[in-house]
C-alpha cells in the first residue's frame, strides 16, 4: 500500500508538470469519478473478498489512500512550489491515509473465558464477541478446532467486529484445509435461503421495522452476528444465537423485515468432495433436530 500510494502521488505530479490543463483537468475528472464509484459500489462490500481474495483485503480492500496520494501529487505540481501550507496538506494528507490503512490493528482483543470445545455451538463470553463466537461455531460444524479467545484475536475484534475481520479470521483458520471462504451480500429484508449449509451472519437492523409486540431481543441498532443453520419452513430460518439468552431459535418474517443490509460467510469445498460436505450437513441436521425436540 504504501509502495502504490507513493506510485501514485509522483503519478499525480508527473501528469500535471507534462500535460495540458485540460488534460489533467480530464483525469482529475475521471479520478473524482472513480472515487464516488469507490464509494458507492466497492467500499465496504462483499465484491472486495471476490476482487482480492486475501486474508489481508480488511487493509488491502482500504483503497481511499490511493485517490489521496494521488490528488496530492497534482495539488503539489499545480501550486509550483512547496511552502509551509503545501507541506502541511500533504503531510496530512499522507498522516491520514497511512493511519486509514492500519487502523483496523490498533486496539486489544476483548478477554474471553475458556469453554469446553467438544460442544459446536459456542456461545459467547463477552459483550463483543458475538462475531468470533459464531466464527466458532461455523468453523467447528466443518470439522475445525478453534477457541473464542483465538478469533476474536484473528477477527481484529474490539468493541465489535467488521465482516472483513471475520473474513480474515476464517481465511487464515482454512488456509490448507479442504475448505474455502465465500461472502454474500444480504439486501435489506433478504434472509437466507439455503436449506442446511450453514453460514455466519453479520446483520444491521432498524429497529423501528418490528412488529408492535415482538420480543426481538434488539436495544440498539448496532450490528449482531449469528449462524444460520438452513430453512425450517415457509418463512422461518433456525438460527444459534450466541448470546446467552437466547441460543437456537426460529426467525420468521418479523425479523427478517427489520434487517437493513447483511453479509452472509459461508465455507465451500475447495475440491467439493461430497463426503466433506454430507458431514457437515450431518452436523447441522443433528443440531436442528435436537432443537426440535427440546421444543417438544
Amino acid at each position: 500500500m504504501a509502495v502504490c500510494c507513493t506510485l501514485l502521488a509522483l503519478c499525480g505530479a508527473v501528469l500535471t508538470f507534462r500535460s495540458p490543463k485540460r488534460r489533467v483537468l480530464a483525469v482529475q475528472s475521471g479520478a473524482f469519478v472513480g472515487l464516488v464509484g469507490y464509494l458507492l459500489l466497492i467500499w465496504d462490500r462483499p465484491v472486495l473478498a471476490a476482487i482480492l481474495p486475501s486474508s489481508s483485503v480488511i487493509v488491502l480492500g482500504n483503497w481511499l489512500p490511493l485517490w489521496a496520494c494521488f490528488f496530492v501529487g497534482i495539488y503539489l505540481a499545480t501550486t509550483g512550489k512547496v511552502g509551509c501550507r503545501q507541506i502541511a496538506l500533504s503531510v496530512f494528507a499522507f498522516c491520514f491515509s497511512a493511519f486509514s490503512v492500519v487502523s483496523p490493528m490498533f486496539g486489544e482483543a476483548p478477554e474471553c473465558h475458556a469453554t469446553s470445545e467438544s460442544v459446536a455451538f459456542q456461545y459467547q463470553t463477552s459483550p463483543y464477541t458475538c462475531s468470533a463466537a459464531c466464527a466458532v461455531t461455523l468453523l467447528r460444524l466443518h470439522g475445525i478446532s478453534a477457541t473464542e479467545q483465538e478469533m476474536a484475536e484473528l477477527c481484529l475484534t474490539r468493541q465489535g467486529t467488521h465482516w472483513m475481520g471475520v473474513y480474515r479470521a476464517l481465511k487464515l483458520k482454512t488456509a490448507g484445509t479442504g475448505w474455502d471462504v465465500v461472502v454474500e451480500q444480504l439486501g435489506a429484508k433478504q434472509k437466507p435461503t439455503s436449506a442446511s449449509s450453514p453460514g455466519l451472519l453479520a446483520l444491521s437492523f432498524d429497529l423501528t421495522a418490528f412488529p408492535t409486540g415482538l420480543d426481538h431481543g434488539f436495544s440498539n441498532a448496532t450490528g449482531h452476528s449469528v449462524v444460520s443453520l438452513g430453512t425450517a419452513g415457509p418463512g422461518y430460518v433456525d438460527i444459534f444465537d450466541p448470546s446467552p439468552d437466547f441460543g437456537f431459535e426460529k426467525w420468521g418474517d418479523g425479523i427478517w423485515q427489520a434487517t437493513s443490509n447483511g453479509v452472509l460467510l459461508k465455507l465451500v469445498s475447495r475440491d467439493r468432495k461430497f463426503e466433506a460436505v454430507a458431514r457437515v450437513r450431518a452436523r447441522v441436521r443433528s443440531a436442528r433436530q435436537l432443537y426440535h425436540l427440546a421444543l417438544r
